[in-house]
Parts: structure tokens; C-alpha cells; sequence
């Protein structure tokens, strides 16, 4: 399928069939896009898992600096993976998004703020993908 099919398509369920508004409306900002879903539950921020480092401190949110992001295996992919650091200790999350298409521009986004804090790439303005 088209790349930019795919797009348009994505837009118009995201809109429900309308064109998004291109001026004057609001920004929608990165942790708030309805396409971060996994069975009706919002999946940014997501969850963190321990991996490495000296202590668990068992962070939640939008919390640490994002090191690395890599886009699931499995095809067609609608999750992610990221990897944060906080307090000396490493962590993984997993974000799950409702369309794969959604995913794939979610991963380049991410891939664009490597080493920013999570809550600052969370403020981004991605109304572009509505």
C-alpha cells in the first residue's frame, strides 16, 4: 500500500473521516494522541522496567532521559520498545499503538529525540499525524 495513502487513511479514522483542522486549532502533543492504545488503554507513558544499573527505583511516567527506541520484529509492528535512563538504572518500556502506520512515524519521532527527557518528548507537537 502507498505510504501516503496510508497516512491520509490513518488521518481521516483519527479524525473521525473529517480533514483535520491546519490552522488556528490546537496543537495535539505527543502524549496525548489517541492512537497510543492497546484494547481502549492509553499506553504512553508506558510502564518501566528494570534492566540494568545499581538500584530499581521503580519510576512511573513520563520520567528519565530516552537512550534508544526499537520498533517491534513483528510485523506488521504496532508496538515499541524504549529505553530510558533514570537515577543511574536503565529501564524498558513498551508502547503499544492501535496502527501500525501510527508506530512506524511514533519510532522515527523518537529516534529524532534520543537523549531528551521523556516528559519534554511527550510535550512534542506531532498534529502533523492527525
Amino acid at each position: 500500500m502507498d505510504s501516503n495513502k496510508s497516512s491520509t487513511d490513518l488521518k481521516r479514522r483519527v479524525s473521525g473521516g473529517r480533514e483535520p483542522e491546519q490552522k488556528g486549532g490546537y496543537p495535539m502533543v505527543l502524549r496525548g494522541h489517541p492512537l497510543f492504545s492497546y484494547h481502549g488503554m492509553h499506553s504512553w507513558p508506558p510502564t518501566w522496567t528494570w534492566i540494568a544499573g545499581l538500584d530499581n527505583k521503580h519510576p512511573k511516567g513520563e520520567i528519565g532521559i530516552l537512550r534508544k527506541v526499537q520498533e517491534s520484529n513483528v510485523q506488521p509492528s504496532n508496538r515499541c520498545f524504549l529505553y530510558m535512563d533514570f537515577d543511574d538504572s536503565s529501564y524498558l518500556g513498551c508502547l503499544l499503538c492501535a496502527e501500525h502506520t501510527f508506530c512506524t512515524q511514533i519510532v522515527r519521532i523518537l529516534e529524532a529525540n534520543l537523549n531528551k527527557p521523556i516528559r519534554q518528548i511527550g510535550s512534542l507537537d506531532i498534529s502533523r499525524l492527525l
